[in-house]
């Protein structure tokens, strides 16, 4: 891996000086470090409202052992380019791309890491999800109380940020409109003081930097805006979360110790450090199992809470919604981060073919995946099963096909024609669907159904069934019996007309350049998590009852379908 650099060597970091702006009549903060008092290097940084809390977490692990000021002070990103080329700063942290012409041959732009701009709403205001015409009708003043969007009796309480901020930005192009016009609008200028605002203000609803809600405890709850879940990708294309791209921007002739501290931000500690604040790093194709920083090699285990250790990045996909996977696997996550002495993080993946792409990229070391993502990311890079979870002496899945009960649909046959959902590359979902079509001799999907619609998860094609959108759908069996446990009224409106042979359960996976002792310490932690209270914590938060060995012979029957049905395991 090559990482781009910064000309000149130097050592780093100890006084943080940070000015924010707040929302009370005490509108200025100061926070102080101690520095050696020998000091003699300063550097004067300005950073932006997004990204300035994540900065300092990264001045002071950067600084621990070093021999230099930093003074960090609060700007909006539009402002910070003109800061930097009048010499008023030496270096400037921005949120957003500045337009045309604005950087130009004497500055440097050198992005570090991605996150993403996404609306909370506070966790008594009882909602999960938004549409955007649902924002845009809050932010026009026609919706004034969380229960007009399936909440709470509690009127919305908007935030407005100030007017050239990045999150209004964000806001206004998701939304369509800005919070001012509301007469009820709570003017807020920082998402520190939003954040905090959160713990007294009822029926709040913002939009905030979302590495903010995934390492910090703040009552709020990441809203998912038409149907796309708050997990930041670094998706240039992605409307929702909204891109915020942090950047450093200085002059060519900047002090030896800014080019340093660049240096840092974009070399392999300084990207551990990054993923480790629920940001994603800028740098492409980070191969984090093979880095010099992780025991790849014996069975030395890095010390706990060094910023040497590493971050074992483990993917997930929301199958049940991106906030309620997230639950169901930070138990296990904290379990494997203690026991295996490594700093770990969940990274929630939108779809099952990011799994494949994040694998090849290098940007998660292990997986909970399907049985046909397994198939296809050991035919294309040879991933290692562990282990995989079992409950009431259940570790199998089914495709099962489902249609209203109420309906006249009562075989395969019948769904010629039809409106069928399904989630792509999964065994319960587009195999399945590829074995009907082949049941019925249809050359393929778009020959024997009507309309074959691509959803997002299980979930998803379930709802669409219940609420009339899919008259049939392709099915992961223990996803809607998990749906049934919560919602038992939902098993009287559907009926099944067929399921598929058995294949694994989600298996946690692991990338092939971990060796075999590394292998090994995972699938011991996992066949014995059961044994201690915290583990039957984890477990139950996951839904199971422990975990079993997983090997590739039990995949024999996704691999069968996917040869009858002619899916290309090893495609791009």
């Amino acid at each position: 891996m090559s990482f781009p650099r910064i000309p000149s060597i130097l050592s780093a970091a100890v006084l943080l000086l940070s000015v924010a702006a707040g929302c009370d009549a005490n509108k200025h903060r100061v926070e102080v470090l101690p520095a050696p008092a020998d000091s003699r290097k300063i550097i004067r940084v300005v950073a932006s409202d997004e990204n300035i809390s994540a900065f300092r977490k990264l001045v002071e692990g950067y600084s621990a052992s070093a021999d230099l000021t930093v003074e960090i002070i609060h700007a909006q990103s539009a402002d910070i380019p003109g800061i930097i080329r009048k010499g008023a700063a030496d270096l400037g942290v921005t949120a957003r791309r500045p337009g045309p012409g604005i950087i130009e041959g004497d500055i440097n732009y050198v992005p570090f890491a991605w996150d993403g701009a996404v609306f909370i709403a506070g966790e008594d205001a009882g909602v999960t999800a938004l549409t955007s015409a649902q924002l845009a009708a809050i932010y026009g003043g026609r919706i004034a109380n969380w229960k007009e969007v399936g909440g709470k009796d509690l009127p919305i309480r908007v935030v407005e940020r100030p007017a050239n901020s990045t999150l209004r930005a964000a806001a206004e192009s998701v939304a369509g409109h800005s919070p001012a016009s509301r007469s009820s609008a709570l003017p807020i200028e920082t998402s520190e003081a939003v954040l905090h605002a959160t713990r007294s203000i009822t029926g709040i609803l913002a939009c905030v930097p979302l590495s903010r809600t995934l390492v910090e405890k703040f009552p709020v709850v990441p809203l998912a805006i038409d149907g796309r879940p708050p997990v930041s990708s670094g998706d240039r294309e992605a409307a929702y979360p909204y891109r915020l791209e942090y950047a450093m921007i200085f002059r060519k002739d900047a002090p030896d110790p800014v080019k340093e501290m660049a240096n840092h931000l974009v070399s392999v500690e300084g990207v551990h450090q990054i993923t480790s604040l629920g940001l994603v790093a800028a740098v492409d194709k980070f191969p984090v199992t093979s880095c010099h920083c992780r025991a790849t090699d014996g069975d030395a285990t890095p010390k706990k809470k060094s910023p040497l250790s590493g971050t074992l990045t483990i993917g997930v996909i929301p199958e049940l919604g991106a906030i309620v996977q997230e639950k169901r696997y930070a138990g296990i996550s904290q379990m494997i981060a203690e026991q295996l002495d490594v700093d770990t993080r969940i990274k929630l993946l939108l779809t099952y073919e990011d799994v494949v792409q994040a694998f090849q990229e290098g940007r998660i070391d292990a997986a909970f995946v399907g049985s046909l993502a397994y198939a296809r990311l050991k035919t294309r890079f040879g991933i290692v099963p562990v282990a995989r979870p079992e409950a009431e002496g259940v570790s199998w899945y089914r495709g099962v096909v489902v249609v209203r009960a109420d309906g006249s649909l009562r075989s395969l046959s019948a769904l010629r024609g039809k409106r069928f959902a399904y989630v792509p590359d999964t065994s319960a979902g587009e195999l399945c669907m590829r074995s009907i079509q082949r049941k019925m001799g249809a050359s393929d999907p778009v020959a024997f159904f009507g309309q074959a619609i691509r959803a997002r998860s299980h979930e998803e094609a379930i709802r669409m069934v219940l609420e009339g959108k899919a008259d049939a759908a392709a099915v992961k069996d223990l996803v809607l019996r998990r749906i049934v446990r919560t919602e038992p009224g939902v098993a009287a409106h559907l009926r099944e007309i067929d399921r598929t042979s058995t294949f694994p359960e989600n298996a946690l996976v692991v990338s092939r350049e971990m060796n075999a002792r590394q292998v090994g310490r995972f699938r011991d932690l996992l066949l014995s998590i059961h044994k201690s209270v915290a583990g039957r914590r984890s477990l139950e938060a996951l839904g199971a009852d422990r975990f079993v060995p997983t090997a590739d012979a039990d995949y024999a029957n996704v691999y069968a379908l996917a040869s009858d049905t002619g899916y290309p395991l090893e495609k791009k």
